[in-house]
């Protein structure tokens, strides 16, 4: 599943198939990589230092000029190093010195607003996140059913940088990528599950 493939998810499921989109900083735009922090569910990304001082931040992916998502934020802190080093993983180098931990407020996805409240952003699968990426970037058996589903080329490493109820984050070569389950996952038995289901009816 692409990024922006959105339709008939929940409105947190939503939200977590993007990784980038452009950042308004009192109307200013700024591309932007983000994550989702995975105990809060907050936005977290470099600023620009022009943000800093913004009256109003808003989020829009995939891009400014066709949102999905529009998420009004509030700059709360910044990110410890382990959450910097994640959105690494995720984008590499980034562009601005400056980070940002930035909490909805407000959100609108196709048209609809949303309690910020009920989003339950949150990764359900928590501390368990590290073990399960492990265990499918050591196991070649799992990267080839990912491999499979995405129709990644030969050429291009595979590996999964992140996981959630709804689905798991892959770095395909320089593209991010994401599988989205079909079945909200609790543990590592689900997931892998999950992926050999959907390997499967990839298959002809």
């Amino acid at each position: 599943m692409e990024p922006h493939e959105t339709r008939g998810l929940n409105p947190a499921a939503t939200i977590r198939s993007f990784y980038t989109g452009t950042i308004l900083c009192d109307e200013q735009p700024h591309e932007a990589g983000f994550i989702i922090q995975d105990h809060s569910g907050a936005v977290i990304c470099p600023l620009h230092p022009s943000c800093a001082h913004a009256e109003q931040i808003v989020l829009m992916a995939p891009t400014e000029s066709a949102p999905t998502i529009e998420v009004l934020l509030e700059i709360t802190s910044e990110p410890c190093e382990a959450d910097k080093d994640r959105w690494r993983v995720y984008h590499g180098v980034p562009d601005h010195a400056g980070w940002a931990i930035l909490t909805p407020t407000c959100v609108r996805i196709a048209g609809h607003m949303i309690d910020p409240d009920e989003l339950e952003l949150a990764n359900e699968l928590g501390l368990m996140v590290p073990k399960i990426c492990a265990e499918i970037n050591h196991a070649q058996e799992i990267k080839d059913q990912l491999s499979i589903i995405v129709q990644a080329p030969e050429d291009r490493q595979l590996l999964c940088v992140g996981v959630d109820q709804f689905g798991c984050d892959l770095r395909v070569g320089k593209l991010l990528k994401r599988v989205l389950f079909k079945q909200e996952v609790h543990e590592l038995d689900d997931v892998l599950a999950q992926i050999a289901r959907l390997a499967k009816n990839c298959n002809p």
